[in-house]
């Protein structure tokens, strides 16, 4: 009898879980982890309005900054079907804007970003990889510091429904090959290859 109970709440508990439909027109966007703290000083504000005013049910921007100078400012966004601009900065300060509709195309790098946490990650500054050492006459502590020469800041800003967002990171690729079992470093280096694949 007592197995019974158990195989009846087991059922009853998949079937809840399992068993709800999600409606056709929402889509799965992980945690989000939202925080407007730093929203005071919009890096985009030359090209585009604030993201705190933005209509779109989701917006994504990704800045590409080769020693910190911007250069290419990505955004990816849903205003009832799937969006997508380029905007590159070329060396005269000239601005071009090259626009992506391809619906499907759109659909799955969202996804692959979703796969790849971007609404949840961290600050890469906030990952601490340096190693530490402690002087056992004197109890010193120290750590080595570890930085990339000619980095790339990446920086992503998104808005999703009322949740909003910004963090960095630079150049993720070093840090992950000395760094592989930190996923963050994984997510970091795939998020700029999707945005890569937009054109």
């Amino acid at each position: 009898m007592k197995n019974r109970i158990y195989f009846i709440v087991l059922l009853f508990v998949n079937s809840f879980t399992f068993g709800q439909n999600i409606p056709e027109n929402f889509t799965f966007v992980g945690n989000v982890l939202a925080d407007t703290t730093d929203f005071d000083n919009d890096i985009f504000k030359d090209v585009l309005p604030p993201i705190l005013n933005s209509k779109n049910t989701i917006e994504i921007r990704f800045l590409i900054a080769p020693d910190m100078k911007v250069d290419t400012l990505i955004t990816l966004y849903y205003d009832g079907k799937w969006n997508a601009k380029k905007y590159n900065l070329d060396t005269n300060k000239e601005l071009t804007v090259k626009i992506n509709d391809q619906k499907q195309k759109l659909a799955e790098i969202f996804q692959q970003l979703v796969d790849n946490n971007i609404f949840n990650l961290p600050e890469s500054s906030s990952i601490n990889i340096a190693p530490t050492h402690i002087n056992l006459e004197t109890g010193e502590i120290t750590q080595e510091l570890m930085g990339v020469l000619h980095a790339i800041t990446y920086i992503v800003q998104f808005k999703v429904g009322n949740q909003y967002r910004l963090y960095g990171f630079s150049s993720p690729e070093p840090y992950l090959e000395t760094h592989p079992e930190i996923q963050e470093f994984k997510n970091y280096t795939n998020i700029m290859k999707v945005f890569q694949t937009i054109e």
